[in-house]
């Protein structure tokens, strides 16, 4: 229970607060969102103990504090009314009319700007259906969405446009169960969310499958390349070790019965370039663009993406490169030996969107 004399002077005053179920299913606990006057998102969930209803306070690292005011209103920017009052003025980052407008610093300013501006809500519920459900939208400077997929929530912060001040629902056939939000620049953009993603994660997550001609492949080390704006994925292709049906073959059930060893393992390791464009695709998203094979028996232990100085004759440039670390395993009666590989992506941005996925290769600069 709060009481009056428990609240301390300098506490923040609470401005919105919504209680909401978030998911897709509305037999989870509902969700207590407030906000304050300086931005700060606090989000409880909803709990019986003993017959009565408690809160707990969920956490999250991401700050929602908005340090620069100018959409802390949950509204766009209005400009404040003149004011007669001849104190020192200051300028104002709220005014839409000219960049040199003041705002008055006594207390009737600032009474009579609040009662001409409009305030919007900025926490909004939206429905997505499918398997998201309900999600929250929280505008201002740092906007974010709050996610509760499997009853857990997760706060997944939306950089894109920078401040956004409003967002509503919006359903047609063209758009269905999406948005409409307002960037600081005034562009209105028309939006839905990726139904192929998962956001029950850390980080909005896709699986998708990478099997070869029916043949297992195993991701091992995985890298963005900023320059070509690809990624570059190394696997293991495919492996001969027996199945149920061939282990009940008599040669090689024998030869097990009699202390024989299963058959080594011999995974081909290749490097994939992948392109990022048609990510969102369902049949076949992140399409590979070029391969490089690795030797037989040639096992990848690193890949990083190093600056390395090039010069192409004019002058001496920093660019960067695949590194590849490898290593040949041939068992403990041989010396284990590796080699570095030095790979270079073409650029991509020189091409057109549709010739990039054409384009783009791998090329072998050191082994």
């Amino acid at each position: 229970t709060v009481t009056p004399e428990s609240i301390r002077e300098d506490t923040p005053t609470i401005v919105e607060i919504q209680l909401a179920h978030l998911g897709k299913s509305e037999r989870f606990s509902p969700y207590l969102v407030a906000l304050n006057e300086l931005g700060d998102v606090v989000v409880y969930k909803s709990f019986r103990y003993l017959g009565n209803l408690r809160f707990s306070r969920q956490s999250f690292d991401y700050p929602t504090r908005d340090f620069d005011h100018s959409v802390s209103s949950g509204a766009p920017p209005v400009a404040n009314p003149p004011s007669d009052s001849t104190t020192s003025a200051t300028p104002s980052t709220n005014s839409t009319n000219s960049t040199n407008s003041t705002t008055p610093t006594t207390s009737t300013a600032k009474t009579s700007s609040s009662s001409n501006s409009l305030e919007l809500p900025r926490m909004k519920v939206i429905n997505t259906e499918g398997t998201i459900g309900k999600v929250m939208f929280v505008c201002g400077n740092s906007p974010i969405w709050l996610f509760c997929e499997r009853d857990y929530l997760r706060v997944h912060p939306m950089l894109l446009d920078g401040p956004v001040p409003c967002i509503t629902p919006f359903h047609n056939i063209n758009c269905s169960y999406g948005f409409i939000y307002l960037t600081s620049k005034g562009v209105l953009k028309i939006c839905q969310l990726s139904s192929h993603l998962r956001y029950d994660s850390a980080w909005p997550t896709r699986k998708f499958n990478l099997r070869q001609n029916n043949l297992p492949v195993t991701p091992h080390q995985v890298v963005f390349e900023p320059q070509s704006s690809c990624y570059a994925l190394m696997v293991a292709v495919g492996s001969n070790n027996p199945d149920e049906e061939q282990l009940n073959e008599p040669d090689l059930a024998n030869a097990i019965a009699n202390g024989g060893p299963l058959p080594p393992p011999d995974d081909q390791y290749e490097l994939q370039l992948r392109s990022p464009f048609n990510w969102d695709m369902t049949d076949r998203p992140f399409p590979i663009l070029d391969t490089y094979k690795l030797e037989p028996s040639e096992n990848s232990l690193c890949m990083r993406v190093v600056n390395l100085k090039s010069d192409d004759g004019h002058s001496v440039k920093t660019r960067s490169y695949l590194a590849v670390g490898t290593a040949f395993v041939h068992g403990e009666d041989t010396q284990c030996r590796g080699r570095i590989i030095i790979l270079d992506v073409l650029d991509m941005k020189q091409f057109s969107r549709e010739d990039a996925q054409k384009k783009a290769k791998l090329k072998l600069l050191h082994a």
